[in-house]
């Protein structure tokens, strides 16, 4: 009587275990093209890993919006700031709530700006980080971004408030730390 019930065990669990298998799927191409363009982002290759998450964003709907910032990186890390800026735009049509694009869209308009001196590239900067920061207060270094956006701008003051907020909330984050010090320099060249 105990064979035939470990038999059927055992059979019963191979089923089970193959229905499992067949069911994970292996990751899709796009997954892995991601994965490159990655690696090749974070080793300095932009260009191939351009042309890989180009590859992403035209091949795979699902993996766009990955795809889509993938380049806002390549446009950074390349300091190509006004197409990180609309490629950022782009996206956050399609996504409001993706707080990456928001926060590259800061970077890129206020470094825009600089290259511009035009105040319309910072006042875009500040409502990317507007919009970021009532959603997410914590996300990355994005109340130092911030408080180099308004020390651009010349509101020393509300800079020097907005990087010791981030010093005060993240700590663990040395260059907040060490900008605050470079506005406050800022600031007191300014007021002498």
């Amino acid at each position: 009587m105990r064979f035939p019930l470990l038999v059927c065990c055992l059979l019963l669990a191979s089923i089970v275990t193959l229905c499992t298998a067949q069911t994970e799927s292996p990751p899709s191409q796009a997954d892995s093209l991601l994965k490159a363009a990655n690696r090749f982002l974070a080793r300095g290759a932009t260009d191939s890993a351009r042309t890989l998450f180009d590859m992403v964003l035209t091949s795979s709907k699902p993996r766009a919006a990955k795809a889509r910032l993938g380049l806002i990186q390549v446009d950074m890390a390349e300091k190509e700031w006004q197409d990180a800026g609309h490629r950022c735009d782009t996206l956050l049509k399609y996504n409001p709530d993706n707080l990456a694009a928001h926060y590259y869209a800061g970077i890129s308009w206020r470094e825009w700006g600089c290259q511009l001196t035009g105040i319309y590239a910072w006042i875009k900067s500040r409502q990317h980080f507007e919009a970021l920061l009532s959603k997410d207060s914590l996300y990355r270094d994005a109340l130092y971004q911030f408080a180099q956006t308004r020390e651009y701008m010349d509101d020393l003051p509300e800079a020097i408030a907005l990087a010791c907020r981030q010093v005060l909330l993240r700590p663990d984050l040395p260059e907040a730390a060490l900008g605050l010090f470079h506005i406050y320099r800022h600031y007191i060249s300014a007021t002498k």
